[in-house]
């Protein structure tokens, strides 16, 4: 009889559960055990869909060593386990996907939508300068820095609250 292959070792063990006889399998996540379900009751399908999940860990994995950005884990772990690659949006890009989604945009006035110009053009070229690219970068921490800046670029409060909102 044959040794099984070590990636077939690396591949958590199935077990049906409920009504529909889902398939799971358990992993520690942080500590904790989690139960992870492959929605599916097809045993083929469960093994490919727990084959993709642990390539992705691994290759998430790979990519902390590398990089710490939680957004960017997030967006290895999607991308190896899609297949696909992760569609970002650059911010030269999110003003006018921003404009079109305004309702009434048009209707503003002119002095309106050229403040509204200053104002985005002042945020990108401090993401430039801060090495940012795309939008999907921007989270909590990062919107709080902007602010800081603002704050600390001795901006009017006015001219703050138009820049935060």
């Amino acid at each position: 009889m044959g040794r099984k292959s070590k990636a077939s070792s690396l591949l958590p063990t199935l077990f049906k559960r409920g009504k529909k006889g889902f398939y799971y399998f358990r992993r520690y996540v942080e500590g904790k055990d989690k139960w992870i379900c492959t929605l599916t009751s097809d045993q083929k399908e469960a093994v490919k869909f727990s084959s993709d999940y642990i390539n992705a860990e691994i290759v998430t994995r790979a990519e902390a060593k590398r990089n710490t950005a939680a957004h960017k884990l997030g967006n290895s772990f999607v991308e190896a386990f899609t297949n696909r690659p992760q569609i970002l949006t650059s911010l030269a890009d999110v003003h006018q996907i921003w404009i079109d989604h305004f309702p009434g945009y048009n209707d503003v006035s002119v002095r309106s939508r050229k403040n509204y110009n200053t104002i985005f053009n002042a945020f990108t070229t401090w993401c430039k300068d801060n090495k940012i690219e795309y939008i999907e970068a921007v989270d909590n921490s990062l919107a709080v820095r902007y602010s800081k800046y603002l704050w600390d670029s001795g901006y009017t409060g006015s001219t703050y609250n138009a820049h935060i909102m």
